[in-house]
C-alpha cells in the first residue's frame, strides 16, 4: 500500500503543477505537466489491485473533479490555439496572394 500512497501524492503533486501552468499560459508547462499527469494515473492505476484504504480512496475521489477540471481547460486552451492558428494561416493566405497574384 506504500506504493498506492506514493503513486497518489505524486498525482496530487502533478496535478497542481498543470493547475499552476495552466493558470500562467505557459504553453510548454502545461505540455509537461499533461504529460506527467497521463504517467501518474498510469502508476495509479497499476497499483488498483493494492487494497485501497478509505483515506485514498476519499483522496483519489477529491481528485477526480480537478482531474476533469484540469481536462476541460486543456481542451479550451488547445482550441484556442487551434483557432488562432486557422486564423493567422488565413491571413498569411490572404496577404500572400495580394503579393505574389498576377498584376
Amino acid at each position: 500500500m506504500a506504493g498506492l500512497h506514493h503513486s497518489v501524492e505524486h498525482l496530487e503533486k502533478v496535478l497542481t503543477m498543470l493547475r499552476q501552468s495552466l493558470d500562467h499560459k505557459d504553453a510548454a508547462a502545461i505540455m509537461l505537466a499533461t504529460r506527467e499527469v497521463g504517467v501518474a494515473i498510469d502508476a495509479v492505476r497499476a497499483r488498483q489491485s493494492e487494497v485501497i484504504s478509505p483515506e485514498i480512496r476519499s483522496r483519489l475521489e477529491a481528485m477526480v473533479p480537478m482531474i476533469e477540471n484540469a481536462r476541460m481547460r486543456v481542451n479550451v486552451a488547445a482550441d484556442d490555439v487551434r483557432r488562432r492558428i486557422d486564423h493567422l494561416a488565413q491571413q498569411g493566405v490572404e496577404q500572400a496572394s495580394s503579393l505574389y497574384g498576377r498584376r
